[in-house]
């Protein structure tokens, strides 16, 4: 799963679906605190 992170919300973009902060995100069961700029490759 591809995933970039924002500082309040993240892009999903396997479902190209913007997340709130703190949401999980349903397909990579992974959660975001909205702390830190990250850029995950799963």
């Amino acid at each position: 799963c591809n995933k970039t992170y924002l500082r309040k919300e993240h892009l999903s973009r396997h479902t190209q679906k913007v997340h709130i902060d703190g949401e999980q995100c349903p397909q990579c069961s992974l959660q975001f605190n909205g702390k830190t700029s990250l850029s995950l490759s799963l």
